[in-house]
């Protein structure tokens, strides 16, 4: 039981004294620092460090390579936080540390109507519902992968440079839909006014439309994604 704060977690013992643990100065660089009190008084102190995931820096080159402009929001403390940043090349100004859910959620707001953001906490919970499209992880808490627009069912973040590749390829089939659509439409219209096409000529034109629209947008999986690794290719076409 107990109950979850911004900045801290408190709980009552069996004997009714409270317990809290709530974020602490570092007693090193390499990890955040939690203090446990009960009633007040110190009990100790809990150091916890995160290790970069293997294909982390990878996935990232990646993402920097579609053009992406990548930002870290992590409620853990600076010097774990920047150091994680450092080593995945994000550029320091872009890197926020000891973010509460509600900061994370208002950083997502400032940076415009684009974003992705992707998280698997159940702190993460507020910024995935104010990003444009959320994404959650296989492994994210279930109040992570509710809130998420699109849960990754699985693997891991190394599926993340196929979903981006796959909404470019999407956004662009639409805008040739569409294209196509307004073309169709534009060369028939006069035709019809004119008394050049009849019925019959006007079905099959929008017959041969929706069957074009419809072939066109079979590309999305008849061909593969070349910007993105063949492993990746090969999970999505398994």
């Amino acid at each position: 039981g107990g109950l979850r704060r911004d900045r801290h977690a408190e709980a009552t013992d069996s004997q009714g004294r409270q317990i809290r643990v709530f974020g602490a100065d570092a007693l090193t660089g390499d990890g955040t620092t939690l203090q446990v009190t009960r009633d007040g008084v110190v009990l100790g102190r809990l150091v916890f460090a995160d290790r970069l995931l293997p294909q982390a820096g990878d996935v990232l080159a990646q993402l920097l390579g579609h053009g992406l402009r990548l930002h870290i929001a992590s409620g853990d403390a600076s010097g774990p936080t920047v150091q994680a940043g450092a080593a995945l090349g994000i550029d320091p100004v872009h890197i926020a540390s000891g973010q509460t859910p509600m900061q994370k959620a208002d950083l997502l707001s400032s940076l415009g109507t684009r974003t992705a953001f992707v998280g698997d906490g159940v702190n993460d919970a507020p910024a995935l519902a104010a990003s444009a499209c959320g994404i959650a992880v296989a492994s994210a808490h279930p109040s992570a992968r509710l809130t998420a627009d699109v849960v990754i069912e699985q693997g891991g973040i190394e599926r993340l440079p196929l979903i981006f590749a796959m909404a470019r390829r999407g956004r662009h089939i639409g805008h040739v839909n569409l294209i196509l659509a307004v073309i169709y439409n534009a060369g028939l219209l006069p035709l019809l006014i004119l008394g050049h096409a009849g019925p019959g000529t006007a079905a099959i034109a929008m017959a041969a439309s929706s069957l074009s629209v419809t072939a066109n947008a079979a590309r999305m999986r008849m061909t593969p994604i070349s910007n993105v690794k063949p492993a990746l290719r090969l999970a999505h076409q398994g």
